[in-house]
């Protein structure tokens, strides 16, 4: 962790700072001092994470803020903690960059917005750094990411793997804007937030799934879903929907096909079968808890447990060079189509 001296007014991630101390993560304290152009607006100073009790977090009204930038499945799997410490009487806060926030509508009592001001820490009682929890080592075996977080929250066991709640009329809205017919519908998350986690050969996926007869949702960034895109795909991406709006849009599929990405943890908030797609990282750890199956990258390098943090490939390997994770690569389309099959039977 970094403290974060603003001296004038500096934007960074899309919003204005004004004059004063911030706590950051130590990965973005470079950025924002970039984002100063090194013109002396911002000074770091590195700071040790303060010690928290686990045992106080728990006690009915006590103040709790936790620190977590994001992203959107991160923030999936600590819902069900959230749950639990609420109903516990603990009033629990999260800090986040603004456009995870609506993901935690229902779980958390207070949103703050990342970067965390010093001011805004004094008014809690424990605060809860969560940076580097899954990134400082890779899960092995069926160690779900989400398992880690509860340990560090000393979390009541057989908690929920993810949690999402709609609020009024989320759903029926969705389901009014793309009525449902006799056919099965699919949900395809298009990427993942790094380049070494999306599956590259969306398109002939789409073909497939459409061959067999599928309607098709897609979701999430819509790069890889190029030209030759079936006439029966519905896709929030060119609609500009938010990540809500695509969640309850999805919330009225039969089954959802992602790369080790959000969807994979939606689906396992909402109870909908999830055929995911693991190439860095164990889809044995990540899919644990989660309905339906996990197809492994085909190389002897899958799982690598690559966090791309500096560079979004591991230097030497043959993905650093083609620019795409080579294991994820080998799936056919095919393969999965059938995969698919079993699931939606």
């Amino acid at each position: 962790m970094h403290v974060a001296t603003v001296l004038s007014p500096v934007t960074w991630a899309n919003a204005p700072l004004s004059p004063g101390g911030y706590f950051v993560e130590d990965h973005n304290a470079a950025e924002l001092l970039w984002a100063s152009r090194g013109f002396g607006e911002v000074a770091l100073k590195f700071r040790e994470f303060e010690p928290f009790d686990p045992a106080k977090i728990w006690l009915p009204g006590a103040r709790v803020l936790v620190v977590r930038v994001g992203g959107f499945g991160d923030l999936l799997w600590l819902n069900p903690i959230y749950k639990a410490m609420r109903e516990a009487g603990v009033y629990v806060a999260h800090c986040c960059f603004d456009r995870y926030a609506s993901v935690l509508n229902g779980f958390v009592d207070h949103v703050v917005h990342y970067p965390l001001s010093q001011l805004t820490a004094t008014k809690y009682h424990q605060i809860i750094w969560l940076e580097n929890v899954i990134e400082g080592k890779a899960c092995e075996g069926t160690e779900h990411p989400a398992a880690r977080f509860a340990r560090v929250f000393n979390a009541p066991e057989g908690l929920p793997r993810a949690g999402y709640l709609f609020a009024a009329g989320e759903r029926d809205t969705a389901r009014d804007i793309w009525p449902r017919t006799g056919k099965k519908r699919v949900c395809v998350q298009t990427a993942s937030s790094g380049s070494a986690k999306t599956y590259l050969r969306i398109p002939e996926l789409l073909a497939e799934i459409s061959m067999a007869g599928h309607e098709i949702l897609m979701v999430g960034d819509p790069r890889p879903a190029c030209e030759g895109v079936p006439p029966d795909v519905f896709d929030c991406s060119m609609k500009s929907f938010s990540f809500r709006q695509s969640v309850a849009m999805a919330s009225w599929c039969d089954a959802i096909v992602a790369p080790d990405s959000a969807f994979v943890h939606v689906g396992a908030a909402l109870g909908i079968p999830v055929l995911g797609l693991f190439g860095p990282f164990s889809g044995a750890a990540y899919m644990d808890g989660v309905p339906g199956i996990a197809m492994q990258g085909r190389a002897k390098c899958s799982p690598c447990s690559w966090h791309p943090r500096g560079t979004p490939f591991p230097p030497g390997q043959q993905c650093a060079t083609s620019g795409f994770c080579n294991a994820l690569a080998n799936v056919p389309p095919g393969d999965i189509a059938f995969m698919l099959k079993r699931i939606l039977k």
